[in-house]
């Protein structure tokens, strides 16, 4: 795909917030923030040791740094 394709994805409201968040403290667009989220994500190596844990409350998985 070329870089100067566009494509249109669904994200959540929570999502959406997240990213409206992070551009006003980064100062920059939000579609530059999800843009750099996407290529890390599909440039990364999958871990085999990574076990999701998920809060038993809300049914989210925790993210561990």
């Amino acid at each position: 795909m070329a870089n100067n394709m566009k494509r249109t994805i669904k994200i959540s409201e929570e999502v959406y917030q997240t990213l409206s968040h992070q551009s006003e403290k980064e100062g920059k667009p939000m579609e530059e923030i999800a843009t750099a989220i996407i290529s890390a994500t599909l440039s990364a190596e999958p871990s085999t040791s990574h076990v999701e844990v998920y809060d038993p409350k809300t049914g989210k998985r925790i993210f561990r740094r």
